[in-house]
């Protein structure tokens, strides 16, 4: 099955599959021409504004059948589906798993058709070396394990992951661990404040060589992807 991917901006994707679509973590940025008979599915990680904003609900209004997922912590009076972590919400013949972020909020594995989608949000090893005490650090390493314990082993079609700049050194924990832990066909780096060379750092990695090929190259926003799943 073929399937369209959208860079937005940031940590914001947008998923074209043959019966729905999904948007994950938009703030700002142009969504992409798609089949509007299509329901869309929108899927908000955590408030902060990076992740979040409001302007979500007008696609309610602009677009056909729209429905919003928040993490239970978002209030809002728009008429919208709210997880908490660990939760499993059956949604239209889509299967929406929730995990505990190890910052705020929620990643969501998304499962329709029999594919997988998974979305981190900010589910990631916060390894922050001259800002944390080694206590912190590995604090941060608990949390994140934590987060990803219950999908150690699956297969993931698809998967957005952080690959985040500001930690330096140490911008590859998470992915590392995750690809690590994890079956993931197609990786899709996300949360790069805009310095997309870090993506072709991470390939040249002698840690990456394992599965630098399934590290999409992420090179610009609104880029589009056309993937077989």
């Amino acid at each position: 099955m073929k399937c369209k991917v959208t860079f937005i901006y940031h940590s914001g994707y947008f998923v074209e599959m043959e019966d729905c679509c999904l948007l994950f973590d938009y703030y700002k940025g142009k969504l992409p021409n798609y089949d509007h008979r299509k329901p869309l599915y929108i899927f908000v990680s955590h408030a902060h504004e990076d992740h979040y904003q409001k302007k979500i609900f007008t696609f309610m209004k602009t677009y056909h059948n729209v429905t919003c997922i928040l993490p239970d912590d978002i209030n809002t009076n728009e008429n919208v589906c709210h997880m908490h972590a660990s939760q499993i919400l059956h949604l239209n013949g889509l299967r929406i798993e929730s995990f505990p972020s190890s910052d705020e909020g929620l990643a969501y594995l998304v499962e329709v058709n029999g594919k997988s989608i998974y979305h981190a949000g900010d589910l990631n090893w916060w390894h922050w070396q001259d800002e944390n005490s080694d206590a912190e650090n590995e604090e941060a390493k608990a949390l994140f394990y934590h987060g990803i314990e219950k999908l150690k082993h699956r297969h993931i079609d698809i998967a957005f992951l952080v690959l985040d700049p500001r930690q330096e050194e140490q911008f590859y924990y998470g992915m590392d661990a995750y690809l690590h832990e994890m079956d993931i066909d197609y990786v899709f780096p996300m949360h790069m404040w805009k310095n997309y060379k870090i993506v072709e750092k991470m390939k040249r990695l002698t840690q990456s060589a394992g599965y630098r090929d399934k590290i999409m190259d992420v090179k610009e926003e609104n880029q589009q992807f056309t993937i077989e799943v």
